[in-house]
């Protein structure tokens, strides 16, 4: 098939966290220099949502042990295992060539 099968939505849900006094400042200077950068503010919340989805998309080992690069290979691996022209003429030939062998008169006899 060629459509892939859509992920059900997962409902959002609500994390409350307590972090260390340095933390929420440095989050705090990320959020102004966000501002200055992009001249657009972004909540506390909004960054660190931006921030995580950033860190989670990036990790590769994440990735591989939750089986989203295999998910991904296996759609390459597919793409693999399906037989390209050359392949299909190689096996007609071999097939041809076994038929000629087993309709040869010395057989036949």
């Amino acid at each position: 098939m060629k459509l892939q099968k859509k992920p059900i939505p997962q409902e959002p849900r609500t994390e409350k966290i307590m972090m260390p006094g340095d933390l929420a400042s440095a989050l705090d200077d990320y959020a102004n220099y966000y501002e200055f950068t992009y001249s657009q503010k972004i909540s506390p919340h909004d960054l660190i949502l931006e921030m995580l989805g950033v860190f989670m998309k990036s990790d590769r080992d994440f990735k591989k042990w939750s089986g989203i690069e295999k998910n991904k290979k296996s759609d390459d691996t597919d793409e693999a295992d399906k037989p390209n022209k050359k392949n299909k003429s190689n096996e007609r030939n071999e097939r041809e060539e076994k038929n000629k062998d087993s309709s040869s008169p010395a057989e036949l006899s």
